[in-house]
């Protein structure tokens, strides 16, 4: 059928904060152990250096090396970054 795949799905992280420079819910949420990965969040900014690399985001996605990572080594327990934002950080700094 058209939109199914064999592959789990993504799991979709979920935010209760809603001002990107204060994540102190979700912080807390995970100091607690009820948070595996926090949402991106994002806040308006002008003249933000190598933002350009964010381009680079969906062929990462789309190469299915998150999925992989995460059936492989599943996840890294409950913290504010867990293991798809520590993959992203690395890629990242690998492009810049």
């Amino acid at each position: 059928m058209v939109g199914e795949t064999t592959e789990e799905a993504e799991p979709v992280p979920l935010s209760l904060d809603r001002d990107a420079s204060d994540r102190t819910c979700d912080r807390q949420m995970a100091y607690l152990g009820l948070l595996e990965d926090a949402a991106p969040m994002f806040r308006d900014g002008e003249r933000v250096p190598g933002l350009g690399a964010l381009l680079a985001v969906p062929f990462l996605v789309h190469s299915g090396v998150l999925r992989i990572a995460r059936k492989l080594y599943g996840g890294i327990g409950p913290a504010f970054y867990g293991l798809r934002t520590t993959l992203l950080t690395l890629f990242l700094m690998a492009l810049l």
